[in-house]
């Protein structure tokens, strides 16, 4: 019995799975690490055991197609590894010869099987849960999420990063695993055989990167200059930004300022709300929202938040001009302070 759980860039950045797993359970929406899953584990077979490399796919499986494959051996190696892909939606009579399987597994088989999310609550994925590795494939929740990504991401290659390098990267690349791989192979292509990147390489790769339009728009907002601010969203607009994502964005911002409001309210210090309550944020915002927050009286976020849906519903419904909504949203926001 298995029963175990790693996170997927635990596995893919260790060593090779024990050869005493032989079964694997991929779980998660984020396409991007089960990819490098996928891949992690083909070439460690191949490389462990060169094994033979069958993939099938759930929602097209048949009884009979996946009761050969438990069955059969290979006939070009010595062991097979079976990938099953989007196993939630195998059917559930096609369940019941992969659940009858660990009854009695083979030696000479591996499965790995793949799903964005599983249903514990059936006997089915029970038992397949108990005797696999779960892996899971879950998107960035925050910055530190993807923090640690880098990390891995760097070490596995022999690069390092600067402190502040680092911290330019996450806050000027979108909160995506797939969008940030692609920044840092910018990064590792203008560096080339360099082993360090340095803050010049960064801004040098990704200064113009959407990504780095939203991190000018977070230090405009924590100014709490309106004319910097409206400058930045200008700027965004007319090299092809969109309103909608921007005013989300905003939207994002004055939530967690009206959170903090709203703990400052009961009396709980600017420590204790840095420490415990802004998890969600990256550690070197949390002292700038602190200082923001101060800005607004907490009864002024109703009109803000007003004024933000009515921004919102103006740019889906009219034909506006964008720059002038957001001039005019900006505007009523800060007349508030």
């Amino acid at each position: 019995m298995s029963n175990r759980s790693i996170d997927a860039q635990s596995l893919v950045s260790g060593k090779p799975p024990d050869h005493s797993i032989r079964s694997f359970l991929v779980v998660g929406s984020e396409q991007f690490l089960m990819d490098k899953v996928h891949g992690f584990l083909r070439n460690a077979m191949k490389a462990q055991y060169k094994a033979e490399i069958v993939v099938l796919w759930g929602d097209e499986l048949k009884v009979a197609e996946l009761r050969d494959h438990l069955d059969s051996y290979s006939l070009f190696a010595e062991t097979k590894v079976l990938f099953i892909k989007n196993s939630d939606q195998i059917k559930a009579d096609v369940l019941i010869p992969l659940v009858e399987y660990y009854a009695s597994p083979s030696e000479d088989l591996i499965l790995v099987i793949s799903a964005t999310s599983v249903d514990r609550r059936l006997s089915a994925w029970k038992t397949i849960t108990a005797n696999s590795l779960t892996i899971t494939c879950d998107p960035p929740r925050n910055q530190s999420d993807l923090g640690k990504w880098l990390d891995c991401e760097l070490r596995h290659l022999k690069k390092t990063i600067s402190p502040e390098a680092r911290q330019e990267f996450l806050e000027r690349v979108e909160l995506d695993y797939k969008s940030a791989d692609n920044e840092l192979q910018k990064v590792l292509l203008l560096i080339s055989d360099n082993r360090q990147i340095e803050i010049g390489d960064v801004l040098s790769s990704i200064g113009s990167s959407r990504a780095s339009s939203l991190s000018d728009l977070y230090k405009a907002l924590f100014s709490s200059n309106p004319g910097q601010v409206m400058a930045t969203i200008q700027d965004a607009l007319d090299t092809g930004g969109d309103a909608i994502p921007t005013l989300a964005t905003i939207n994002r911002f004055f939530m967690i300022l009206w959170r903090i409001a709203l703990l400052r309210k009961k009396h709980i210090t600017p420590n204790e709300i840095s420490r415990s309550h802004l998890k969600d944020v990256f550690d070197s915002q949390r002292n700038l929202y602190l200082q923001a927050s101060e800005k607004f009286q907490l009864e002024k976020y109703a009109d803000i938040f007003d004024t933000l849906m009515d921004t919102d519903s103006k740019l889906k419904l009219t034909a506006a001009d964008q720059k002038t909504l957001m001039s005019m949203c900006i505007n009523r926001i800060y007349y508030l302070i």
